[in-house]
């Protein structure tokens, strides 16, 4: 299905009962299907089948001072403190256009201030009274009169679009010039959202979050296993995704550059004709220009680099990923050069990530009685499972792992496939430190189906591909979350 088939509502309601099945519907079917084909003395599938999976530690989050939130064992956790770290916006604009009745799209806009500061207040964020910028109907004066203000005034925390239905039309052009000239946060708040929707309150306290995130706070923290590997180690993860766009294909890059992971460095570029043939040379940019912001963070150079890749099929795994491994040894080498240590040599760990696979784990309850053919009763895995398995490809080894804990259908885990691997990190505790990053994605509270850098990358790869449409290589907005 298309990505406009996919957004239709009404489609993907019509076609829920087909495709959302519960567990025991989809077990039953596909046993179905397997006695069908079985009928043929040339076809011979083997039906479902016991395998061992493991409980991963639920983990723990950290908002401000040493307040603990744990989560609720499904992959969910309620955030309602006081966030790990807060912005106060004493400098920041909101822009909205004035009709023919400009009393009540001022009135809309006190309002949507009024939202923010008692949405904010729980979780300890600030809002001074903004800068009002009023435009008229037509994008290119949105442009003019925010240009003009930033001239006079300065540069703001961040740009609020308070936009009306008929203005979604300016969405890219206004993104791609504020991240692209002005280089500078943005944040997209639609009025039928928070003045019309169902829980404007809910709405207002996803957009502080966000806003926060965007201008440099911290929402939360994950805290990591005692004893964990990543923490006894300078460890830097990053992650590369790849999205189709308007103007080709778009290569995205999300990295860590502190040692509690939720400082990060970004790096997008786009209109690749082929996925395939994207240039070794842009992979090792944009690691060279991670490396730089991490040393120039920590003073130091990582001993543990860890990198989630997507968008590889097994066939191409042992072609892309040399030629990557390549890229990034040429990096240690100048890291190595930066700090004036000539040996230098940290681990690797190079994992590629699948979440489109036809591979289905089911739970089965305590007490529950099947037969020979295999159809007990099933559910869904609980958030954390996770199956190791062994490949026989070279050095590989690979696990998938259900993060979330799925209530509607029924769950598809996600593949890794660790391609490199030249570190001493435990299996166990590779799959431990991927399902704890899967809750460090700051626009969800909870788990999220793959390790935050990858879900990060892959929501930069998509607003720059299909609504930026232009490189974002330069300015302070590399080490902000401005995609969220």
């Amino acid at each position: 299905m298309s990505d406009e088939q996919r957004a239709d509502y009404n489609t993907m309601r019509e076609i829920a009962p087909y495709t959302k099945l519960k567990p025991e519907e989809r077990m039953g079917q596909t046993s179905k299907i397997i006695d069908v084909l079985n009928q043929n003395d040339n076809i011979n599938l083997e039906q479902a089948k016991k395998i061992k999976a493991y409980q991963l530690n639920q983990p723990y989050v950290k908002t401000e001072g040493n307040n603990i939130v744990k989560n609720h064992g499904d992959g969910s956790m309620n955030i309602r403190d006081k966030l790990r770290n807060t912005i106060h916006f004493k400098d920041w604009v909101i822009v909205y256009s004035c009709g023919k009745n400009p009393k009540y799209d001022d009135q809309d806009a006190d309002g949507l201030v009024t939202l923010l500061s008692k949405a904010s207040s729980v979780y300890g964020v600030k809002f001074d009274e903004p800068g009002f910028i009023t435009c008229d109907s037509k994008c290119h004066d949105w442009k003019q009169q925010l240009g003009s203000d930033i001239e006079k005034n300065g540069k703001p925390q961040i740009v609020v679009l308070f936009f009306s239905p008929y203005e979604d039309k300016f969405y890219g052009e206004m993104k791609r010039f504020i991240t692209c000239e002005l280089k500078i946060p943005c944040q997209v708040i639609r009025k039928k959202t928070v003045l019309k929707g169902k829980n404007p309150m809910s709405a207002a306290s996803k957009i502080v979050v966000q806003m926060n995130q965007k201008v440099g706070g911290t929402a939360w923290e994950i805290i990591p296993q005692e004893g964990a590997y990543t923490s006894r180690h300078r460890t830097m993860y990053g992650s590369f995704a790849i999205s189709k766009g308007k103007k080709g294909f778009t290569l995205a890059f999300t990295g860590t550059i502190n040692n509690e992971f939720t400082k990060v460095f970004n790096y997008c570029k786009t209109g690749y004709k082929n996925k395939e043939t994207i240039p070794q040379a842009d992979f090792e940019t944009m690691l060279v220009n991670w490396a730089k912001n991490y040393v120039g963070f920590n003073k130091k150079g990582p001993e543990l680099i860890m990198i989630f890749r997507e968008g590889l099929s097994t066939q191409q795994i042992q072609r892309q990923v040399k030629d990557e491994i390549g890229a990034l040894n040429n990096v240690i080498k100048k890291i190595g050069q930066k700090t004036g240590k000539e040996n230098y040599n940290p681990e690797i760990v190079y994992t590629i990530v699948n979440t489109k696979i036809n591979t289905r784990i089911f739970d089965i309850p305590e007490g529950s009685t099947h037969s020979n053919k295999f159809q007990p009763r099933v559910n869904n895995p609980q958030s954390g499972t996770c199956v190791l398995d062994e490949l026989s490809i070279d050095q590989m080894y690979d696990y998938h792992l259900a993060a979330q804990k799925v209530t509607e259908g029924t769950c598809t885990p996600t593949h890794y496939i660790v391609a490199h691997n030249s570190s001493h990190i435990p299996q166990e505790e590779l799959a431990q430190f991927t399902y704890e990053q899967c809750f460090n994605y700051y626009n969800w509270s909870g788990a999220v189906k793959v390790p935050a850098t990858l879900q990060c990358a892959n929501k930069l790869a998509k607003l720059v591909g299909e609504s930026i449409q232009n490189d974002v290589t330069s300015g302070e907005v590399l080490n902000s979350f401005y995609f969220l």
